[in-house]
């Protein structure tokens, strides 16, 4: 009785690879496969198609590490307030 399960509902995120998540705990995970398990992006991304009659591919995202870093680490902090 004294652990009781927890829900938390779905979130949108802004990360467009992820674009929602379970939990805190869902969302960390599915980026650091993201990020590390080859072939993960691929089976587990939304499906992007370009627009009609573009022949560019999507652009890469040129931010340094720290830079991606301090955006989640931004989204964590909203994050615990809101569950706070």
């Amino acid at each position: 009785d004294i652990i009781q399960p927890q829900r938390f509902g779905g979130r949108m995120t802004t990360n467009r690879d992820i674009p929602f998540a379970k939990s805190l705990v869902d969302y960390i995970f599915r980026w650091l496969g993201m990020q590390f398990i080859p072939g993960y992006r691929e089976a587990n991304a939304p499906a992007r198609t370009s627009p009609a009659g573009s022949d560019s591919k999507v652009k890469e995202d040129k931010r340094s590490w720290c830079d991606i870093e301090d955006d989640h680490a931004r989204v964590l902090q909203r994050r615990a307030k809101f569950l706070a």
